[in-house]
């Protein structure tokens, strides 16, 4: 598919600005009219990205760029909800009128702005960005999720309605969920009518588990709902996030608590009562989640593997890992994906 070969404009795409910014790549892995992967017209930027147009008013596009110079990307966005998951290469963004922030590695949001907005994106040199924005039109959101959105901060409600809300931006909490479906969507290696399936079906899944995270999240706050204040709830969150991407070491409880800045006990004490599992229990769940996607995904060998995730002893990452799913690490290197879903 070459880009000359899209709508004029769409709901999600704009020719004219891809042909300015792209060129597509020499390598198609989507069939005609159902995506197409370009690179940049620019030497800073190496890489690609892909649009994917998924169904009538769903829409993802998948980001694998690095940066050999630090690069100003300024333009107007479109009225357009956007589900935008960062799993690497942080960013500036200067939102008209709004203030300049930073968009981290590791990090989810939602992010409306008016047609007349414009956002201005500083990515410094040597980033490499890893990424994957899905963007919804109001029909398609209002008739898979609308009446579950009621309640949510912002305008997302109105949006679904067909309103056209000021702008938002919501965080979307990065739960080791919505990270292994988003690294899996990344990693995939098919190609065809099987790769757009693969796309369709972990985007939906990722913004079924983000639709949770923001009832869960924004709609009731957590720390009202679980008689925890709301300092000792951002600690907590502190300390999930940590469980989730720090991997390389056993990290000891007491370091954790040192960490946040909480006394040990009360620690563990109100992170059971917020997340429903013990400090140890949801840091085992995401190591051998985490183990889990590198096994499915790549071919290091497993003793490598282990001490990613924090084992000095490769034979007690195997006890480990076969106690949680039910299989030995090799089982699902020779099995393929699918095979640790956690009975």
């Amino acid at each position: 598919m070459s880009i000359e070969q899209l709508p004029e404009t769409s709901w999600i795409l704009n020719r004219d600005e891809l042909l300015e910014l792209y060129q597509p790549d020499s390598e198609q892995p989507f069939p005609l009219g159902l995506g197409i992967r370009v690179i940049s017209k620019y030497p800073e930027a190496v890489g690609y990205r892909e649009f994917v147009l998924l169904e009538e008013g769903l829409a993802l596009i998948s980001s694998d760029v690095r940066y050999t110079e630090q690069v100003t990307i300024e333009h107007p966005d479109r009225p357009i909800v956007k589900f935008h998951y960062r799993l690497s290469g942080g960013s500036g963004l200067d939102v008209q009128s709004k203030g300049f922030s930073r968009v981290a590695d590791h990090t989810g949001s939602v992010l409306f702005m008016p047609a007349a907005m414009k956002k201005r994106e500083v990515v410094s040199a040597g980033k490499h960005e890893h990424s994957v924005t899905i963007a919804c039109s109001p029909s398609w959101l209002n008739a898979h999720v609308g009446p579950d959105l009621d309640g949510t901060p912002g305008g997302l409600a109105a949006y679904a309605r067909g309103e056209q809300p000021d702008f938002f931006f919501l965080p979307i909490t990065m739960r080791s969920s919505i990270s292994l479906a988003a690294n899996a969507l990344m990693s995939c290696e098919l190609s065809g009518y099987a790769r757009h399936m693969f796309f369709r079906a972990k985007a939906l899944e990722i913004l079924a588990l983000s639709v949770d995270v923001l009832i869960s999240e924004h709609a009731q706050p957590d720390y009202i709902e679980h008689r925890i204040s709301k300092s000792d709830f951002e600690q907590l969150q502190v300390a999930r996030r940590i469980l989730q991407t720090d991997f390389s070491v056993a990290l000891k409880i007491s370091d954790l608590a040192g960490r946040i800045g909480m006394n040990e006990s009360r620690m563990m004490q109100l992170f059971k009562r917020l997340f429903g599992e013990t400090v140890f229990d949801f840091s085992q769940r995401a190591r051998m989640e985490f183990a889990a996607k590198l096994l499915e995904a790549t071919d290091r060998p497993i003793t490598d593997i282990a001490y990613d995730v924090g084992y000095d002893y490769p034979s007690n990452f195997t006890t480990a890992f076969k106690r949680h799913f039910g299989i030995p690490p090799k089982a699902v290197r020779q099995g393929g994906a699918g095979n640790t879903s956690k009975r």
